[in-house]
């Protein structure tokens, strides 16, 4: 299994492209924002990482609205202007023509936004202080990829219990 940034990003978009397919386009967006914004903040600065899944997020999620003919409003009104110049179009016309170019132009933004945002191979959540002070130099890239990624996530996840139990401590006096 190859564990590129290019090869996850692909994924995020494919999967923005469904979520969008099956719920309105704005709401795939913040559902998949609300995945990847934790994961973003932990990222150095100046990382195109963060900028790569944003535009890919919104550009998938601009796509899978038309996908299905009930994918949201764009998707609707074609197909209302669509009848009214006398042209009907059925659910399996409408897949017919929509996954290809849907997919099409979905791969299409995936390389673009690839080729004008640029990352180096390896964890983006490294710097190069700290891939000189390396403890686990002799571990294979992909398994300390993974590390820090779930060691980001449980960070995060400690800050948001720890915000969650000092709101508890407080004690109102009467």
């Amino acid at each position: 299994l190859d564990t590129s940034p290019s090869l996850f990003f692909f994924w995020l978009m494919i999967g923005s492209l469904a979520m969008a397919s099956v719920l309105f386009g704005g709401a795939a967006a913040l559902l998949m924002l609300s995945v990847v914004l934790p994961i973003a903040r932990d990222l150095p600065q100046g990382s195109n990482h963060a900028k790569r899944w944003l535009l890919g997020i919104a550009f998938a999620c601009g796509f899978g609205a038309f996908l299905l003919p009930i994918s949201g409003p764009p998707a609707l009104i074609a197909i209302s202007l669509l009848r009214e110049y006398g042209a009907t179009i059925d659910f399996g016309l409408w897949m017919l023509v929509s996954v290809p170019v849907c997919f099409l132009c979905t791969i299409a933004a995936w390389m673009l936004l690839c080729i004008i945002y640029p990352v180096k191979p390896g964890n983006p959540f490294e710097t190069e202080e700290e891939e000189r002070d390396e403890p686990h130099a002799g571990e294979p890239v992909a398994a300390r990829r993974r590390s820090s990624i779930s060691g980001a996530l449980i960070r995060r996840r400690s800050s948001f219990q720890g915000a969650a139990t000092a709101g508890e401590h407080r004690t109102s006096v009467p």
